[in-house]
């Protein structure tokens, strides 16, 4: 996928900061491309950069794990956070937990005729509020909204899936653009659920 098949539409700002890693909040509409690794094991590692290549974070998951163990770190290695399913999840259930275990983050996966439908929740670091955003994709789960009150966007996912890569590997390909303000890892964690 090369960035000259990449659109790089723009989000206005979200109203305030949006997340739980305030380290990771974007300050400018940003489209950050995940593009899944062919030679990995598990099938979940992926590397992510912005549009113009900077990378941001490393995704490396388990091969073999009852939970689907997918651990998230920055350029530096240092432990953001990892995602795991719930254990018996028939419906697509995760969760995140920081580097110390402790919870931080629900995705339950809702399916719905005419595409898959997620809730996610968590404490926005900003301010201490309990927040619900709603992922909405399509049908063949090639895009998604993320909403606050089916109001204020998010992000954007764009899944290529008509490229060689995915076709022939079978590894993905996603374009997220962020709105201003808003946690760019928290974004990546609801793309991977998304893939899942």
């Amino acid at each position: 996928m090369s960035s000259t098949q990449i659109q790089d539409p723009q989000l206005p700002p979200f109203p305030y900061p949006l997340g739980v890693l305030e380290s990771h909040y974007s300050t400018e509409s940003t489209t950050v491309v995940l593009k899944q690794k062919l030679s990995s094991w598990s099938g979940n590692d992926f590397s992510i950069k912005t549009l113009a290549g900077q990378p941001l974070m490393k995704v490396e998951g388990k091969a073999i794990s009852l939970s689907r163990k997918i651990r998230v770190t920055d350029m530096q290695d240092k432990h953001l956070f990892t995602l795991r399913q719930e254990p018996w999840s028939i419906r697509g259930r995760y969760y995140a937990e920081g580097p110390t275990g402790m919870r931080f983050l629900n995705v339950d996966g809702h399916i719905s005729f005419g595409g898959k439908k997620s809730t996610i929740s968590f404490l926005n670091a900003s301010n201490g509020e309990p927040v619900e955003l709603k992922m909405k994709g399509n049908f063949w789960d090639t895009k998604a909204t993320i909403k606050l009150n089916d109001a204020n966007v998010v992000a954007m996912i764009d899944r290529q899936v008509w490229s060689a890569r995915a076709i022939i590997g079978g590894a993905q390909n996603y374009c997220v653009t962020i709105a201003p303000n808003v946690d760019m890892a928290l974004v990546v964690a609801m793309c991977i659920c998304l893939d899942e």
